[in-house]
Formats: C-alpha cells, structure tokens, sequence
C-alpha cells in the first residue's frame, strides 16, 4: 500500500504530510478526530504548513486578522475550521492533495 491509500490503514493521531516526485503531488492529511492539528499557508509563491501557527510565521511577511473569526473565537473561545483567526491560513479537514496548480480537499 502507497501514498493516500496508506492513510487508509492509519490508526490514533497524526498531522503528516508526503511528496510523491513522480507525480510532482504533495499531499497533507490528518487524523480524521482532528487530534492533531495541520495549519496551511498558501500565497502566490509558496504553501506552508505547521501544526501551530507560530510555525507559519518565518515564512510569511505578516497575517492580516479575519474580523468574522476574531469575533467568533471571542464569543466561542474557538474557531470553527477551516477558518482561523488569519485570512489565508486554514485549518485543513482532512486531506488536501496538491497536483501541479490544482488542488482538492476530501473531508
């Protein structure tokens, strides 16, 4: 078993991502509790990824807040993904795989 059926298999919690250079794909996933946390960045020029968002933050210039999320993490004392408190960093579901300039997110 290779590449995404592999996850298939996956038991408990786990935030990991793969790079298959065959296919030039790289793919992200997570448990599918939602243990473990995968953040993404994604601008023109690059997609990065952290399990908190402090590990974002040597590869962006700065975040602009999201005004709608802020308010919810104030009233809820949390965000619901795949929105975070900074616009263009998402929370990822589950997995996201990245082809080229196409991407898709299976939940």
């Amino acid at each position: 078993m290779n590449g995404e059926e592999a996850l298939k298999s996956l038991n408990g919690f786990y935030a990991l991502a793969f790079y298959d250079r065959q296919l030039n794909r790289l793919v992200l996933a997570r448990d599918l509790a939602g243990i473990k946390p995968l953040l993404v960045f994604e601008d023109d020029e690059k997609v990065c990824f952290a399990s908190e968002m402090t590990g974002l933050t040597p590869f962006t210039k700065s975040f602009e807040i999201n005004p709608t999320t802020l308010n919810q993490y104030f009233s809820l004392t949390y965000t619901a993904a795949p929105e975070t408190i900074a616009n263009r960093v998402n929370a990822l579901m589950r997995l996201l795989t990245k082809h080229h300039d196409k991407s898709t997110q299976n939940y």
